[in-house]
């Protein structure tokens, strides 16, 4: 009595053969309870199916060109992913166990197709795509030039490797680093500073900076200074000592990787002739010689902590 076979199976079905079973001769309850536990198998099986389906669309096998990216894709839990890295991917430790493809500018192609990779990580750059999808790789590119940027990288990471919970985390915990500086560092006097990421080593010859719409640019901005050459509408850009003399920056930052600790006197020795310049004369001059800080990925906190406190140490 009552009795129809419900549209949709799973849950629905086991629901409305349990509610309905009493009305039925035994014979059919038999049937009923034969029926439910059919169902509930299917339903079981139909679940099991879908999580497999899942985990395979998942990417198993990446390679990726970039140390940003891959400290990305480290960072998100997707680490035991990756199949394939540059030589400079180096971060975490972890990173050094993964076979090394060779250069970004010049890896070994034949290898790259050899391990068969879901997908290739980049850094934009359109020749490189052009090559890869011409060996019939997928390409994805990762942007970071600007803190923005990193951060939209994080989340397109996040996205590809089904990690948008942890991915969304790694931001939310920069941005707090980010705002925790901004807010210890509204009351410090407005000032400017060239930054400066490459010289001729002995000399001050080959002076390259930074620029507007870099991501270093803006974490010293997070302390309440602007970039000296905000007037230059180029991202990265040489300038002379005959500019510095006209430009006078109030502090003068100078990241040099690769050099050791015990070098850092001999750079600030190297300025001493320019000590006609204001950044000098009243030693405001900064040098940061680790590699993260030239590396515009996760490690982006860790860089404008380490700015904070040393400015920090000279205000006082």
């Amino acid at each position: 009595r009552g009795w129809m076979m419900p549209q949709n199976p799973g849950f629905t079905t086991i629901w409305s053969f349990a509610n309905s079973a009493g009305n039925f001769p035994k014979a059919h309850k038999k049937v009923v309870k034969m029926n439910a536990k059919n169902n509930g198998f299917l339903l079981i099986l139909a679940m099991l199916i879908i999580s497999s389906m899942a985990i395979n669309a998942q990417p198993q096998r990446v390679i990726s060109l970039a140390p940003h990216i891959t400290e990305m894709v480290f960072r998100i839990g997707a680490g035991d992913r990756l199949v394939g890295r540059t030589e400079y991917c180096s971060y975490p430790p972890a990173a050094a166990e993964i076979p090394s493809i060779g250069a970004y500018l010049n890896p070994n192609y034949e290898k790259m197709v050899a391990l068969k990779p879901d997908a290739v990580l980049i850094f934009p750059n359109a020749e490189m795509q052009a090559k890869l999808e011409q060996l019939n790789l997928k390409v994805i590119s990762v942007s970071n030039e600007t803190i923005a940027e990193i951060f939209s990288g994080i989340h397109q990471l996040g996205e590809f490797f089904q990690k948008t919970d942890e991915a969304a985390q790694v931001v939310s915990g920069l941005k707090d680093t980010l705002d925790w500086i901004r807010s210890q560092t509204a009351k410090w006097p407005a000032r400017d500073a060239l930054i400066l990421i490459g010289r001729e080593s002995g000399s001050l010859r080959g002076l390259y900076a930074a620029g507007e719409q870099t991501y270093l640019t803006e974490l010293v901005n997070l302390c309440h200074i602007q970039n000296a050459f905000s007037d230059v509408r180029m991202r990265y850009f040489e300038v002379s000592k005959e500019d510095l003399m006209r430009q006078q920056p109030d502090i003068i930052m100078e990241f040099r990787v690769g050099t050791a600790k015990t070098d850092v006197a001999a750079l600030q020795q190297d300025w001493h002739p320019l000590n006609i310049l204001e950044a000098i004369k009243n030693d405001q001059l900064f040098i940061f010689t680790e590699k993260a800080f030239l590396i515009p990925g996760p490690r982006i906190g860790k860089t404008a902590m380490a700015l904070y406190h040393s400015l920090r140490e000279k205000m006082r």
